[in-house]
């Protein structure tokens, strides 16, 4: 999947079931075949001829990926595979963005403050791109970016990538 909480949540997706029955073990195996974009990639050979991306980069870790799942650094050896990228590592990258699904919806006031300084921390890394698999971070961050006047492309990592892949014969 492409979507850091629908990972965790496919992963966690036994535990709506009881002990045994076909249910719980239909789950299991859907669970186990579970991935994350960046944990599948990372298994994978990329195109030994990826074109340069030119840019400052960054990475967001979402909370469901980095806390809940432990993954951290698949996405960061994916982008350390792009040539051109200057990759800058964000301060505080493991702290929420103040998306955090809808809690942006019922609590604005504080998540535009926890939004505001992870925009700041984006501003101290120089970086011209944003990159992070998901989607509900993907939209707060480019709000805050306009909010905020941080002038940062936004997107998630398989947009990165695909600026890579050489053209199609």
């Amino acid at each position: 999947t492409d979507c850091a909480s629908c990972a965790s949540f496919l992963k966690d997706y036994p535990q709506l079931f009881g002990d045994g029955g076909w249910e719980r073990e239909d789950a299991e195996r859907l669970a186990a075949r579970a991935r994350e974009f960046s944990e599948f990639l990372a298994q994978v050979e990329l195109p030994s001829n990826l074109r340069p991306v030119e840019g400052v980069v960054t990475y967001h870790d979402p909370c469901h990926l980095s806390r809940y799942h432990k993954v951290t650094q698949q996405p960061r050896d994916l982008l350390g595979r792009v040539p051109g990228i200057g990759y800058r590592e964000l301060p505080e990258a493991d702290w929420c963005c103040g998306g955090a699904g809808s809690y942006w919806l019922t609590h604005y006031d504080l998540a535009m403050q926890i939004l505001a300084r992870k925009m700041e921390n984006i501003r101290s890394t120089g970086a011209e791109i944003v990159v992070t698999p998901c989607p509900a971070c993907i939209m707060q961050l480019r709000h805050g970016a306009a909010k905020f006047g941080v002038p940062v492309q936004v997107m998630h990592l398989s947009e990165l990538l695909r600026r890579a892949l050489p053209p199609a014969e």
